[in-house]
C-alpha cells in the first residue's frame, strides 16, 4: 500500500510538471499573431534541438498525457481449502502382521531352543559323551587298580617261591596245610560235634 500511494503522488507531480510546462509554452505562441508582421514574412522560430533526457530518478519522469487509471477490481477470494483423500486405515492387518512376525520369532526361538536341547542330550548321553567318559574314567581307574594289586601279588609270588626253595621249615609247613603230613614227633588232634576229644 504504501509503494502504491508513493507511486501516485509521483505521477501527480509529474502531472503537475506537465502543465505548468504547457502553460508557459502558449502565452509565447499567443504573441506571434498579434505583431504586425505577417506568419508568412516571418521566418520560423528556431526550435530548440529535442534532447532525450536520461532518467536517473523516478522523480525526474515526466509525463505528456495524463494517465489514466485503470479500475481496482477487488481481489478474488482465494479458497484455501485442500481437498483431503480419506486413507482408509487397516488397523487389524497391522496387528494381523504383527502377530505373524511375534509368531514366526517365536517358533524361531523354540526352534533354536529344541536344537540346543537336542545337542546337549546328545552331549550327555551318546557315545563318546558326559556319561561315558566317566564309565570309561571309572573303568580305567578300576584296571590301574587291578594292576597295581596284581604287581603286589606277583611280588608275594616271589618271595613266596623263593622261600619254597630255600625253607625247609617253609616246606613243612606247606606240606602239613596244604596235604595234612605230620612229622614223627607230632600229635594230631581232632574234634567232633558232641563227643570228647580223642588223643592218637
Amino acid at each position: 500500500m504504501e509503494s502504491a500511494s508513493v507511486h501516485s503522488d509521483r505521477l501527480r507531480k509529474a502531472i503537475e510538471r506537465n502543465r505548468a510546462k504547457q502553460a508557459r509554452r502558449s502565452p509565447s505562441s499567443s504573441q506571434a499573431p498579434a505583431s504586425g508582421y505577417s506568419s508568412r514574412a516571418t521566418k520560423p522560430a528556431a526550435r530548440p534541438a529535442a534532447s532525450r533526457r536520461t532518467v536517473a530518478r523516478p522523480d525526474d519522469v515526466e509525463f505528456t498525457t495524463s494517465i489514466r487509471k485503470s479500475p481496482r477490481k477487488a481481489p478474488a477470494n482465494v479458497g484455501y481449502a485442500t481437498s483431503r483423500s480419506v486413507v482408509k486405515t487397516s488397523p487389524v492387518k497391522r496387528r494381523a502382521k504383527k502377530k505373524k512376525t511375534i509368531k514366526g520369532q517365536g517358533f524361531l526361538l523354540k526352534l533354536g531352543w529344541a536344537f540346543a536341547g537336542v545337542l546337549l542330550v546328545r552331549l550327555v548321553f551318546s557315545g563318546g559323551g558326559v556319561l561315558d567318559y566317566y564309565e570309561r574314567k571309572e573303568l580305567v581307574d578300576n584296571k590301574k587298580a587291578e594292576f597295581v594289586s596284581i604287581g603286589v601279588e606277583n611280588e608275594n609270588l616271589v618271595g613266596e617261591i623263593e622261600l619254597i626253595q630255600n625253607s625247609a621249615k617253609y616246606q613243612r609247613k606247606l606240606v602239613r596245610d596244604h596235604l595234612g603230613f605230620i612229622a614223627k614227633d607230632e600229635f594230631l588232634i581232632l574234634f567232633s560235634k558232641g563227643k570228647k576229644t580223642q588223643a592218637i
